[in-house]
């Protein structure tokens, strides 16, 4: 009770100052003379006892700032004025003064507020409304004057009053003479707008009422009276403050529901057509979403179905009953407001068409929300919410293939000498036949170019800086040893950097230039597996009619073989679209063939191999092998001097290794008896290439 300030002294005075309100019951009241500079509280009675809340409080600062310890004390309940309400004297003893609070005849307003009808149709347009008014006390005047406020549908604005001009309005604010004997009555035309979609909120009609012309008296809560330089006037009344100041008349809508505001039950629900658990990205252009609303309840009125969409599937077209409703501040999302119904019975279902060609592969899932609304009060509110989670897979099929210069290269050294002028190309093709597509792939490729012999490493390759391309992408080629090397250098040409751009160009067979060497640091030798050829068999031939030469005749330049170090280069290339675009990495080397002399012993083929392999950088699907190898024979008889064979492309679409390979015969350290023996090397199968998932 009181205001709990502490040092307030609550209750330091307590008087029964008599029926104020003359209702009655007798009322009391309470000082709290240090609450400020002091405080009465008033406290009325009724048929249980005093009622706990003060119906005034009276502070000393409003009725004269001189006033000091206010509260301290009071006097019996006395009329004093003649007026038949009591007066009661409060004494403030720190400033000296004694204030007489007088009081003031009460009145109960009594409103009386009235519809044409308590139920309406969707079709009705208009009903009227009448406001009547009058009160009652005891000891009061005949008549007061009162400000009376219409307000109608204030929170919609479906319905408005019309005018006997027709204007139209929600609000209406007129003053009247109040009589205590016979109400006053108002009538009121309502008119309701056409279109009304909300039909579940009944249309309230409002009547406000208050007293007016009283200024000699305050009925607010804190009470604050007239200063005692002004006229007390002792007849003019207030309104009992435990009343209330308003009445409301509620006009429902016939909605079928069993009270004024129905009760549906709405379950979202939603699904991607055509896929089954997860999208694969490029095997369709656009994502359709089945969505729907079902309800199991009451008619759900205003039935609405906000969808959020990542904005990495834009919308192809908006749903004729939707509406895009994004917020642009808002940058991973599109929202989509739809109608679904008004009033949604049974179910409601549309198809969204979402755009998919621009989802970044590296995303995992998309998550798309469903949320079902009406303006009803849900009966069940957890399954008006649904979340659809997509995930999303890469499915590539990455293809590597090997292009060397010559399937056999045949040469004649009539004087028993060795040519020093020959030159090789090893290129290796990738691209990708989908139908995802691949941000960047990282391309390994291995060249053999150093010989472990009597009197150490030697050099048998010189291996010059590759020339890249990127074709049909935006994007771009990058190779880089994975340790220090320094390519050889093309006579009149300068070492440049590893990643270069290539015209298309550059790949015509060109004349070959002397070759010196720049500066190199010998690789380390790689760990081997010993089974030289399984490890063989995982990269395929750069010639699907490629047979290996005769194992007892031929010596093995490759990476598998251990007393060779092979030159390491990883690439990196993209992006690859689906059957488009074409990473091309080409390597121009020269074969020192006196460092392979001594190690010929009997053998008089030599079968040099180069290899790639592919490793996407993000794990997909893939329906390819990342192994391949391009093999190229160098060969030669005694009776002329030419090239055999042509550049080839061996498509793997299964495959995504290429090993390139030379078989080198060295003329003047073997005999050959038939041209047709040395033909038949390129023109047999090896095996079939071998499939891993």
């Amino acid at each position: 009770m009181g205001s709990r300030q502490y040092g307030a002294r609550f209750g330091t005075a307590v008087a029964n100052v008599g029926d104020l309100n003359m209702d009655g019951y007798e009322d009391i009241a309470v000082g709290a003379p240090y609450e400020g500079m002091g405080a009465v509280y008033i406290y009325l009675g009724d048929k249980s006892g005093i009622v706990f809340e003060p119906v005034q409080k009276i502070l000393a600062e409003n009725i004269d700032p001189r006033l000091k310890g206010f509260g301290i004390s009071f006097s019996n309940g006395a009329d004093i004025d003649g007026n038949h309400y009591n007066d009661v004297a409060v004494g403030a003893f720190e400033s000296g003064h004694a204030v007489v609070l007088r009081g003031q005849p009460i009145i109960t307003f009594q409103p009386h507020l009235t519809t044409s009808t308590s139920r309406i149709s969707l079709k009705t347009s208009n009903f009227s409304s009448r406001a009547c008014l009058s009160y009652a006390g005891s000891y009061v005047p005949n008549t007061v004057d009162a400000i009376v406020s219409m307000t109608v549908d204030l929170a919609y604005g479906r319905a408005q009053f019309v005018s006997e001009d027709l204007k139209t309005t929600n609000t209406h604010i007129y003053e009247a003479k109040i009589r205590s004997t016979e109400p006053h009555c108002k009538d009121f035309q309502i008119a309701i707008k056409p279109g009304t979609k909300d039909p579940t909120r009944p249309i309230d009609v409002v009547m406000k009422y208050e007293i007016i012309n009283n200024s000699k008296a305050d009925t607010s809560s804190a009470g604050r009276q007239q200063s005692s330089t002004e006229d007390f006037c002792m007849h003019c009344p207030v309104v009992d403050a435990r009343q209330p100041t308003h009445v409301t008349k509620r006009v429902a809508f016939e909605t079928g529901c069993k009270r004024d505001i129905c009760e549906p039950d709405l379950i979202a629900n939603a699904r991607f057509i055509g896929i089954k658990e997860e999208f694969v990205l490029g095997e369709q252009p656009t994502l359709q979403m089945e969505v729907e609303v079902m309800n199991v309840g009451e008619p759900a009125f205003l039935t609405r179905a906000i969808l959020s969409i990542p904005r990495v599937t834009p919308l192809v077209r908006i749903p004729p009953t939707c509406q895009d409703a994004t917020d642009k501040h808002t940058t991973g999302t599109h929202t989509l407001v739809c109608d679904f119904g008004n009033p949604l019975e049974r179910n409601y279902t549309i198809n969204v068409l979402l755009n998919a060609q621009d989802v970044p592969v590296n995303t995992n899932n998309l998550s798309f929300t469903i949320n079902a609304t009406s303006v009803g009060n849900e009966v069940n509110a957890y399954n008006n919410y649904k979340e659809l989670l997509l995930p999303i897979r890469i499915h590539a099929d990455m293809t590597i293939a090997g292009l060397p210069s010559q399937d056999q290269v045949v040469y004649v050294a009539q004087n028993k000498s060795i040519r020093k002028d020959l030159m090789l190309n090893h290129t290796f093709e990738v691209w990708n036949l989908g139908p995802s597509k691949v941000e960047t792939a990282m391309i390994e490729i291995e060249i053999p170019h150093q010989l472990e012999g009597p009197n150490g490493a030697q050099i048998f390759m010189q291996v010059f800086e590759p020339q890249l391309l990127m074709q049909s992408s935006p994007g771009t080629v990058t190779c880089e040893p994975e340790e220090p090397f320094y390519y050889y250098k093309l006579e009149g040409s300068s070492k440049g950097d590893v990643t270069i751009e290539v015209d298309p160009t550059a790949f015509a067979e060109d004349d070959y230039q002397e070759s010196s060497v720049v500066k190199y640091s010998i690789v380390s030798k790689r760990s081997v597996n010993p089974e030289v050829l399984r490890e063989e068999s995982e990269y395929p031939p750069s010639s699907p009619n490629f047979r290996p030469p005769p194992s007892n005749r031929t010596l093995y330049l490759s990476c598998s073989n251990q007393k060779v170090d092979c030159f390491k280069v990883k690439c990196f290339a993209g992006p690859f679209t689906p059957n488009k675009s074409r990473a091309i990495i080409n390597f121009k080397l020269k074969p020192i063939l006196e460092t392979v002399e001594p190690a010929l012993d009997k053998q008089d083929i030599i079968l040099f191999s180069s290899r790639g392999k592919i490793t996407l950088l993000r794990i997909i699907t893939s329906r390819t092998i990342n192994l391949a190898c391009i093999r190229q024979p160098i060969t030669g008889w005694q009776e002329e001097s030419q090239v055999l064979g042509s550049h080839a492309v061996n498509v793997l679409k299964t495959m995504d290794n290429i090993q390139h390979n030379n078989h080198i015969v060295m003329v003047g350290f073997f005999r050959r008896k038939e041209k047709e023996e040395l033909e038949a090397l390129t023109k047999v199968c090896i095996r079939d290439c071998k499939e891993v998932a």
